[in-house]
């Protein structure tokens, strides 16, 4: 059994005939034919007192406050960290609440002190209940990256969570509004995600078919998937010789400035608690993770607000608490 189980899921090793399932907007290569390209040092900054070019790297959280059939609240917290040579030099901060209720226009409530709000996605009835959450969060931090471009100067770099690949109509039309004003200002945009689900056409995940090809060295693939015009160039890399993992990374920038990004990235993926994975992104994810105290801290202050009206609130959040009593009693 255990024979059949391994040799089903690929553990004999890829195929070098194989190549990457197709993506709508790409052409694929096979995996024999793919370069592992070295990295190469971050081009030099110039004189002394020169600028050093910039990263800003963009993650978002959010958590439900309150969850019942017809309606959500939750909170969100979107944070930008510009890193220079691997030192943190900037912070940006926007957190707000939002409500959903079906079949409704979502509400955004800005947290005290917070004035530049993302505008909330319009209406839209195919978009499963539980699925807008994610859809603002995602909007927030496009809107977020165009709040970089105003602090980043060119040749700099923005680096959001996640790939630069829209799932959703109104996604979409922000990140070409993103990529327009950053091409205009010469910057590039970046997205890295923390996981990647492409596979090939024999059934194996893709990372690790090219991972194959990488042997243990630090580099990246940049022509395993070759984009049409107006998709952004999907690159696969590992960015530190120590690292265990290669991520996908999506650019929207010249080709010819691939090596340099490559550059910049590798050198913020040198932390020894995660080799590979730029540091920027691991500081931005902390910064905006909602901790389980937070949550119960922030629930608790609706409930003292609510007062008399939590009784009402109660009644349809226990329309779909069940399992979570459950849960919690192991």
């Amino acid at each position: 059994m255990v024979d059949e189980v391994f040799l089903s899921i690929g553990t004999e090793g890829p195929d070098p005939a194989d190549e990457p399932e197709p993506l709508e907007g790409y052409h694929s290569r096979r995996i024999a034919d793919l370069a592992f390209l070295p990295i190469p040092l971050p081009a030099a900054q110039g004189p002394a007192g020169a600028r050093e070019s910039a990263v800003c790297y963009i993650d978002g959280g959010q958590t439900e406050l309150i969850r019942s059939p017809s309606y959500l609240f939750s909170f969100f917290r979107i944070k930008a960290v510009m890193m220079r040579q691997g030192i943190l030099v900037r912070q940006l901060t926007q957190t707000f609440f939002a409500l959903f209720r079906s079949r409704e226009q979502v509400s955004i409530f800005p947290e005290q002190g917070t004035t530049a709000m993302p505008s909330p996605p319009s209406l839209d009835r195919s978009l499963p209940f539980e699925e807008q959450p994610g859809l603002l969060r995602r909007i927030a931090e496009i809107s977020m990256a165009q709040r970089c471009l105003d602090v980043l100067e060119k040749e700099d770099l923005v680096c959001l969570d996640g790939d630069l690949q829209s799932q959703h109509p109104q996604e979409k039309e922000r990140l070409e509004k993103l990529f327009d004003a950053a091409q205009k200002k010469g910057v590039a945009v970046a997205g890295l995600g923390k996981t990647c689900s492409l596979i090939t056409k024999k059934g194996i995940p893709l990372l690790q078919a090219i991972s194959g090809r990488a042997g243990m060295s630090s580099g990246y693939v940049e022509d395993a998937l070759l984009p049409e015009e107006g998709k952004p160039q999907i690159i696969f890399a590992r960015l530190n010789r120590h690292a265990k993992h290669l991520f996908r990374i999506d650019l929207w920038t010249a080709r010819s400035c691939i090596p340099e990004v490559m550059g910049r990235l590798s050198w913020d993926a040198q932390d020894a608690a995660f080799p590979g994975y730029p540091y920027g992104l691991q500081l931005a994810d902390r910064l905006a993770r909602v901790s389980e105290r937070e949550k119960t801290f922030l629930t608790t202050q609706l409930q003292s607000l609510a007062g008399k009206r939590w009784t009402d609130i109660e009644a349809g959040i226990n329309s779909l608490n069940a399992h979570d009593i459950l849960d919690s009693m192991g």
